[in-house]
């Protein structure tokens, strides 16, 4: 919130944490901290699906921050789980989350409002 506040650039608040991000992962690999596995083509092509939604995302994460508050934000994003449940449901003719699982969405939900 306070970058995107005062740098008032979304994608570039964006680009700056995931380029961040990949540093610190090649410094790590570099220091021998972690492993990571080597590039593939056809790795990069299942997770470019995933890479591309996760940025749009945060992108939208930040260009909300801009306009509303942190506790809005929140409180959509705890609720998300129950809409992709019940869309799940209807759409993918999936099974509704167990009564223990609603449960503790509804516990998270009641929590972020209050």
């Amino acid at each position: 919130k306070l970058a995107v506040a005062h740098i008032r650039a979304p994608a570039f608040v964006t680009f700056a944490q995931f380029a961040a991000t990949a540093l610190a992962v090649k410094v790590a690999h570099m220091a021998n901290f972690i492993e990571v596995d080597s590039f593939d083509s056809r790795k990069l092509m299942h997770f470019s699906i995933y890479v591309f939604g996760f940025a749009a995302g945060t992108w939208t994460n930040m260009r909300v921050l801009m306009t509303t508050n942190v506790e809005t934000v929140i409180v959509f994003r705890t609720i998300a789980p129950l809409a992709v449940a019940v869309f799940d449901y209807v759409f993918h003719g999936r099974d509704l989350p167990s009564l223990r699982s609603c449960l503790a969405m509804g516990i998270i939900v009641a929590g972020a409002l209050s």
